[in-house]
């Protein structure tokens, strides 16, 4: 009876260790040829690239993560501090969140695992946020949608970027400052040059507008 017990805890501590090193299920992500735009969130600001270059080096980035056996059990990390990765495609978007745990990078997808990335995917995502402070501070940095006039007010618009352009995978929505009062009308398509910046409001606005033209008349 004792040799069955010697067995039996032997079995329980060689248990408890394989559940202690067990690691999480990779990460799941999109093909990176479905990607359209890689979207960093942080707070009310939002960053977006849609050059096929940075995407393709951004998703190989994520899917070369090493597994941890730490686990996602929430719809967001449970840290004060963390950034929104939102990878858009043409009929789904994934999200995954990226945060700094003592002085160590990770990446979270809900419910799936916890990850490790080279330091190269923070070096990625700084070169994006850096993008968007430098198109704040200067008008040489500028970005062009279209969109179609929704409804037309005394301040503002309100328009619906066209599908599949980096505004319309960030909000269906925006309402644009109409400072200059161009003569819009609903229906109209318009092309809006902005400074990059989107706030995360639903609608959502735009940073800084520096003009709107119509390109289309209703």
């Amino acid at each position: 009876m004792r040799k069955y017990k010697i067995i039996l805890s032997v079995l329980l501590v060689f248990a408890m260790i394989t559940a202690c090193g067990k690691k999480g299920d990779p990460v799941i992500l999109p093909d990176t040829s479905d990607v359209t735009s890689i979207e960093l969130r942080n707070g009310s600001t939002s960053a977006i690239s849609i050059d096929p270059d940075y995407i393709e080096n951004f998703m190989g980035l994520l899917s070369d993560m090493e597994i941890t056996n730490q686990e996602s059990i929430n719809d967001a990390p449970s840290v004060d501090d963390y950034l929104s990765i939102r990878i858009h495609c043409d009929d789904q978007t994934s999200e995954v969140f990226f945060y700094q745990k003592k002085n160590t990078d990770y990446v979270e997808q809900p419910y799936q695992g916890i990850y490790k990335p080279s330091p190269a995917l923070h070096e990625a995502i700084t070169e994006l946020l850096d993008s968007l402070d430098m198109a704040a501070a200067s008008s040489a940095f500028q970005f062009t949608f279209q969109a179609t006039v929704l409804e037309v007010n005394d301040t503002n618009i309100l328009v619906e970027p066209v599908p599949d352009s980096a505004e319309h995978m960030s909000s269906g929505q925006i309402y644009v400052p109409n400072q200059e009062s161009v003569a819009v009308q609903t229906g109209d398509l318009v092309e809006i040059t902005y400074d990059g910046s989107i706030m995360e409001t639903y609608p959502a606005q735009l940073g800084q507008v520096y003009s709107i033209q119509i390109v289309a008349q209703e």
